[in-house]
Formats: C-alpha cells, sequence, structure tokens
C-alpha cells in the first residue's frame, strides 16, 4: 500500500507508519491515485514550451513562403514565355498578378531611389563639401517611399480606367480578373526593370534610366493599350472598339494629366521648403 500523503510505502496498516494518513486499502483506487500522478507528470512534460510553439509557428510561416515562391515562379516562367494565356485563367491568377504589379513597382521604386542617392552623393561630392555640412541630400527611406506610393498610383489608375472602360464599353470582368489580366503582362517590364536596376547599381546612369523608362513605357501605355484593344474587340458592347479604345486614352490622359499636376504642385512646395535657407 502506498501512502497518497507521502508517498511511504508499506505492506499492512489502516495507516501510514509515517506520517499517520489514513490508507485506503482499495487497490483499484490506489492504482487509479498514482496513474494520475503519473498522468500530471506526462502532461506537464508534453506542454510545449512559449519557444517551441513561436519556433513551429515561425516554420510554418516560412514553409508558406517557399511554398508561394515557387508557385509564383512557375506563374512567371509561364506567362513570360506565353502572357497572353491568361485570357480564360484570370479568375485563378488573381493573387500571383498582384504580386507581379507590387514586385514591378518595388524594382522600379528601388532603381529611381539608387539613382537619386548616387546623383545627390555626386552633387555634394562636386561641391568640396561645402554643401555636406548644410544638408547630405534626402534620406534613402524617405525617397523609397515617396516614390513608391507614386509609382503604386500610377498603376492604380491605368487599372481603374481599364476596368471602367472595359465594364462600359467591353467584357463584364471583375477588377480582380483585369488586375489578373494586367499582372500576367508585366512579366516583360519585370525582366527590363531588373535590367534598369542592374545598370544603375554598376552607375551606369544614362543606359540606366533609358531602360528604365523603357519599362514603364511598357506598364503604363504599351501593355494597357494592348489589353483593352484585345478586351474591346473580343467582348465590344454599346459602341465600336475603335471608339471605345479612344476614349479609354481621353479617360486615362485626362486623368494622369490631373495627377501629375497635383503631384508636381505638391513636389515643389517640399522642395522650396528644403532649399529655402539656401537663399
Amino acid at each position: 500500500m502506498i501512502c497518497h500523503q507521502c508517498g511511504n510505502e508499506q505492506e499492512k496498516g489502516n495507516f501510514c507508519g509515517k506520517c499517520g494518513a489514513k490508507l485506503n486499502n482499495d487497490p483499484n483506487l490506489q492504482e487509479t491515485a498514482g496513474g494520475g500522478g503519473d498522468q500530471v507528470s506526462i502532461n506537464r512534460n508534453s506542454q510545449p514550451s512559449y519557444g517551441q510553439a513561436a519556433s513551429t509557428q515561425m516554420n510554418e510561416h516560412v514553409e508558406k513562403v517557399k511554398k508561394q515562391s515557387k508557385v509564383y515562379g512557375s506563374y512567371f516562367v509561364h506567362f513570360l514565355k506565353h502572357p497572353s494565356s491568361i485570357f480564360g485563367k484570370e479568375k485563378n491568377e488573381w493573387v500571383n498578378g498582384f504580386i507581379s504589379i507590387i514586385l514591378f513597382v518595388f524594382i522600379v521604386t528601388l532603381t529611381v531611389s539608387v539613382f537619386v542617392r548616387n546623383l545627390f552623393k555626386s552633387a555634394i561630392h562636386g561641391t568640396q563639401g561645402l554643401i555636406n555640412e548644410f544638408y547630405d541630400g534626402p534620406s534613402y527611406v524617405s525617397v523609397f517611399f515617396h516614390v513608391f506610393i507614386f509609382v503604386f498610383l500610377i498603376v492604380a489608375l491605368v487599372l481603374l480606367c481599364m476596368f471602367i472602360v472595359n465594364k462600359l464599353f467591353g467584357s463584364s470582368a471583375s477588377f480582380k480578373e483585369v488586375t489578373a489580366i494586367y499582372g500576367a503582362h508585366l512579366t516583360t517590364a519585370i525582366i527590363v526593370s531588373l535590367i534598369a536596376l542592374l545598370l544603375v547599381l554598376l552607375k551606369s546612369h544614362v543606359y540606366g534610366n533609358i531602360v528604365l523608362s523603357i519599362s514603364l513605357l511598357l506598364a503604363i501605355v504599351l501593355i494597357p493599350y494592348y489589353l483593352i484593344s484585345v478586351l474591346l474587340t473580343k467582348y465590344s458592347k454599346g459602341i465600336d472598339p475603335l471608339y471605345s479604345f479612344f476614349i479609354y486614352v481621353a479617360i486615362f490622359s485626362i486623368v494622369f494629366a490631373i495627377f501629375i499636376g497635383i503631384l508636381a504642385d505638391s513636389t515643389m512646395g517640399r522642395i522650396v521648403d528644403q532649399w529655402r535657407y539656401f537663399w
């Protein structure tokens, strides 16, 4: 018999010879009590620590990122070779299309930010360090943030204009489907923007800016013109596709001009504020 109070084990008796507690002579209850103690010990040992739980959660996130990266890699290679094959598959590819848009905006932003910082460093170095005592140029984070917002808003305007005109005069595709179609066709522009980034990193600024301009021309003008032409021709309704295309060009031109005007006014104000103490 085992005392449930102090754990003393003895063969006979109604009371514990060590602590005096009353002993239970029912073997079934004793086994249950003993087993319960073991179970508590097992449960305590089996409970994962906070560090183990956090590590497991982190591994799950890493695996998800790896899986999504592999999926996007296959998607990118496929639509780089056959971008027009997105038609008919747009309902299932809007996430990858959105990733392509963000990737393009990120690469363009990084390229412009590196170029601006290199430009300011060269200008400051040319003054023999005189300006450097007062002004070290805009911070990299500030340039990156403003350029990212600027490029992203332009791409968003392209998507919005395409969606509206297509909805009125073309197919009934949703905004997600238009995003998928546009993102699948951005693969070429992404490759061109990567080349521009490489050239700027090598400080070949002239050629880097030329290639960057080509990538922006593809993403903002040529690819949208091609896509809206296909959508309006394939799913024409209301008026002739040619006039629908003209409407798209007019709407985008007006919206883009207004956006650039607002941006130029805001940017000029910040530049004047930054350089006011030099006057």
